[in-house]
């Protein structure tokens, strides 16, 4: 797992250790403590990584999302940051340094069909159009 100060590099799969750290009422994006206000994101777009070519999911932070972000992610440095869709914990990535670019990248599926299931999710979560490559 690597994170920039620009994006968030994450590794998808089962965090049952987490998973006590969301509650079931949870509805939409959570970010840890953060319910991500529709709005806060502003675009979602599958693509192949660059490099290895495997599925990405990029989000887009609307000036306030990322500054949200940020807050978070200098308070959460260390820790696990739990990302749960309707209460469902599918990341929990510890946090290394201030994310503070306004992007955040996802990544780590184990298939493409995976990486698309995830972003319907956060696209309906979020209600957002998906561009997809």
């Amino acid at each position: 797992m690597v994170l920039a100060s620009s994006l968030l590099i994450v590794l998808v799969m089962p965090f049952a250790a987490h998973a006590d750290k969301v509650k079931a009422d949870r509805s939409g994006l959570w970010l840890g403590s953060w319910q991500v206000p529709v709005g806060a994101v502003t675009g979602l777009e599958m693509s192949n990584d660059h490099y290895d070519g495997y599925p990405v999911i990029d989000l887009a932070l609307s000036d306030e999302g990322a500054a949200q972000f940020a807050d978070l992610t200098r308070r959460g440095l260390g820790r696990p940051l739990p990302i749960s869709v309707d209460g469902a914990v599918i990341s929990a990535p510890v946090v290394r340094e201030p994310i503070t670019g306004g992007s955040v990248r996802i990544s780590g599926f184990g298939s493409r069909k995976e990486a698309e299931a995830i972003a319907a999710r956060l696209t309906q979560a979020l209600q957002l159009p998906m561009r997809a490559d």
